[in-house]
């Protein structure tokens, strides 16, 4: 009678214990899926959250490319009625004074004078296409269109600017090209405009997966707090231009200057799979 009520008592101990491991396992199991759920409810919150600044990002850089097309319109539009217009219709003039005169003493000087404003026209078409998009670009590349650009810069500034390329780089996207090559265009004109900077160093190399530009002037320098961004100015796309330029390609934009040191603009373009 004690022996079967023992082997009761330990059998009941057991199934007890038997119990309460399971329970303990359940209460786990419980706790990993709570777990898993708040983790998968912040990771969620976290992905929410950089996807509405992306959007906020991307809506403010295509109010602001809109914004810069719109400038471009205008300057473009402006340069076609203030030069190419105006020559255009002293063209017109003189022809007409021609056709009401005839043969006078003046004939001759009106004829030299509608051809020399012909070829002021020519120049002024030549120029605007070539600003609206180099075809040096496309037909003999990069480093060709920089050395080009750089030439005609140093003629018209007296402002002395060194280039330092490699050959490694080739066959770019065109719209890297393209961003790059307007890029050191608008910072050569910050230059000219803003920096009294005697000298640039320009080098664009490739480092890995990516292409590299460094433009450095000896110029004034500025306040970082203050001037983060310089704003448009006369049809030119300022430091937030540059910037709203390499991110449409994905690349990185940083201004490092100091006043009566000079600035260097730094800028890193990712070239994706070779």
């Amino acid at each position: 009678m004690i022996i079967g009520t023992l082997v009761f008592l330990s059998f009941s101990i057991i199934i007890i214990t038997g119990v309460g491991i399971s329970q303990k396992r359940l209460l786990k199991e419980k706790e990993k899926k709570l777990k898993l759920v708040i983790d998968s409810e912040k990771k969620y919150k976290k992905l929410s959250e950089t996807l509405r600044i992306q959007k906020e990002k991307l809506k403010i850089l295509s109010n602001e490319l809109r914004n810069t097309q719109e400038r471009e319109r205008v300057r473009i539009s402006r340069n076609l009625h203030d030069e190419i217009g105006q020559t255009l219709t002293a063209i017109s003039l003189n022809l007409e004074l021609i056709n009401k005169n005839g043969k006078t003493k003046d004939l001759d000087k009106w004829i030299m004078d509608c051809q020399n404003l012909i070829d002021k026209t020519i120049d002024d078409v030549h120029r605007i296409s070539y600003e609206l998009r180099p075809s040096v670009l496309d037909n003999l590349g990069i480093f060709q269109a920089f050395r080009t650009h750089i030439r005609g810069f140093i003629n018209r500034t007296g402002i002395d600017v060194e280039l330092n390329d490699e050959d490694s780089i080739y066959n770019l996207d065109d719209k890297i090209k393209t961003t790059l090559y307007r890029v050191m265009q608008e910072a050569l004109n910050n230059v000219a405009k803003h920096a009294d900077a005697q000298k640039v160093i320009i080098n664009i190399y490739r480092e890995k997966k990516s292409v590299l530009l460094r433009i450095t002037d000896d110029g004034s320098g500025f306040d970082l707090d203050n001037k983060m961004v310089v704003k448009p100015e006369n049809g030119g796309l300022g430091l937030q231009g540059i910037q709203e330029r390499v991110w449409s390609v994905g690349g990185e934009f940083t201004i490092l200057s100091k006043e009566k040191i000079g600035t260097t603009l730094k800028i890193d373009i990712p070239l994706g799979e070779s």
